[in-house]
């Protein structure tokens, strides 16, 4: 996506626009590189996972002046595409660990530019490691905390699920 594009996006979303501009400019980056391919941003109208079979997310937490989680969700297909991209076999090849770990290195990248997008505002932002989880262990955040960007890459859906807030005051009583 484009920075254009994002900045309409961005004024629609009833999300932190700094945030919102950071999520949209990390998936974006991250995918074009690991698909090989354009993503594009898609309705933000429902906040339900994925419904394809065998989903996967990858989930981040943050701490810092950011409080929250980044969420990839992805269809098995996706994930595996994108898994085998990482490894450099065909999706038919891998196992279930090693598709879960790609889809967890995804999220990984993604929390990461988010986070270094949001340290130049002014932000400081640590990211934890990835947890993983497949469809019948969906965690999603309350409906009402948490905003859906939806997306498509390689002609298929993916979301990513952001429920994070800016407090500052946890890291300004640190640096004293």
């Amino acid at each position: 996506m484009d920075n254009q594009s994002n900045t309409a996006v961005v004024e629609k979303l009833s999300v932190d626009p700094n945030l919102a501009g950071a999520c949209l400019e990390a998936v974006g980056e991250v995918l074009k590189v690991t698909a090989g391919s354009e993503v594009l941003y898609k309705d933000n109208s429902s906040s339900d996972p994925p419904t394809e079979p065998g989903g996967i997310q990858g989930k981040i937490s943050l701490s810092g002046d950011w409080l929250g989680e980044v969420i990839v969700a992805v269809p098995h297909s996706l994930a595996a595409q994108l898994a085998a991209r990482f490894v450099g076999c065909d999706p038919s090849d891998l196992d279930e660990g090693t598709v879960g770990e790609g889809v967890g290195e995804i999220a990984n990248q993604i929390a990461g530019r988010v986070a270094t997008l949001l340290s130049r505002e002014g932000s400081s932002v640590r990211i934890s490691t990835p947890e993983i989880a497949f469809s019948n262990n969906w965690h999603l955040p309350p409906s009402n905390s948490h905003t859906v960007f939806r997306f498509e890459c390689i002609n298929l859906p993916f979301l990513l699920i952001v429920s994070a807030v800016c407090d500052k005051s946890n890291t300004e009583g640190a640096e004293q």
